[in-house]
């Protein structure tokens, strides 16, 4: 092969690289401008943030989500959608016990259990007194911590940011048909891309 048909090998896979890198950063931009669901509001600080944009996976209906999920859902038919987190299932019975204005712990009842666990969510850090006590028979804020049983079909959403969020505390317990998607990635801005899960878990209740 003469050095002149090298030359234009050479080009050839140069070219054909950087169209390749061009449709990826395209596909990028579409996937973020288009595609992608933007986090509007702080209610979900830390794990996510105002302004950030969220890839949802929209073939997760109300009947697929999983404890501790992060859901787009709306309180109620007519209203806006919304992000929160998944806390309560169906059967499951909640309560929200304070421990001062600050700090409080979230129980769960699992349905068909008897023992009662503590939501381990490093998130929440400052309750500042908002939607406590809790819960009333509908899931909302309520005068004492009292267990309320998530009805068959319904779930029980809270914000990782306890203290500056709306959610089941102020709309009762939310129609799981309602629910559009489960978030899984944040797209943009790069600097925060990954997943969205966040370290939450339930642990046993060790006392009253």
């Amino acid at each position: 092969m003469s050095t002149t048909s090298r030359l234009r090998r050479t080009g050839r896979i140069v070219t054909g690289a950087v169209i390749v890198v061009i449709v990826s950063a395209l596909v990028a931009v579409a996937a973020v401008t288009v595609l992608a669901v933007r986090v509007h509001g702080h209610s979900m600080e830390p794990t996510l943030r105002d302004d950030q944009r969220l890839l949802i996976d929209f073939t997760v209906e109300g009947g697929d989500v999983r404890r501790f999920d992060i859901v787009q859902t709306r309180p109620d038919a007519a209203s806006p959608p919304i992000i929160k987190r998944v806390i309560g299932l169906p059967g499951d019975a909640v309560r929200i016990v304070p421990r001062d204005s600050r700090t409080a712990e979230v129980r769960v009842r699992p349905a068909g259990s008897d023992r009662w666990h503590v939501v381990r969510n490093p998130a929440w850090t400052n309750w500042n007194g908002r939607g406590l006590p809790c819960c009333g028979p509908d899931g909302r804020q309520g005068r004492e911590s009292t267990p309320a049983v998530v009805p068959p079909g319904r779930l029980w959403l809270l914000g990782d940011n306890a203290g500056h969020s709306d959610d089941s505390r102020k709309y009762g317990f939310t129609d799981a048909s309602l629910v559009s998607g489960r978030a899984w990635l944040v797209v943009w801005p790069l600097a925060d891309r990954g997943g969205v899960a966040g370290r939450v878990r339930l642990e046993p209740l060790a006392g009253p």
